[in-house]
């Protein structure tokens, strides 16, 4: 009864980790008092084709080069969740 968001990039008091959470979480359209997140390893990221592109945070690059694959991975998810439950 969570949602496990996994964020690539690192807080350093930007609000980077609560933006990318919360645009994940609005593609859900999940409850945000369910939500928490965790950080994915350099090499599950190269196990998964680099799926979290790099994992720079510097000069706020977290929230301006990750919104738009953030938000697609929270549609996507919405919409597979949508289909195994219906199934």
């Amino acid at each position: 009864d969570k949602v496990v968001i996994r964020v690539a990039r690192s807080e350093m008091g930007q609000g980077t980790l609560t933006g990318l959470c919360q645009l994940v979480a609005e593609e859900l359209d999940c409850d945000w008092n369910k939500v928490t997140w965790e950080y994915p390893t350099p090499g599950e990221n190269l196990a998964r084709n680099r799926v979290w592109k790099n994992f720079s945070t510097g000069g706020s690059r977290g929230i301006r080069e990750s919104n738009q694959y953030v938000r697609e991975g929270g549609a996507m998810a919405r919409e597979m969740l949508i289909a195994a439950a219906a199934a």
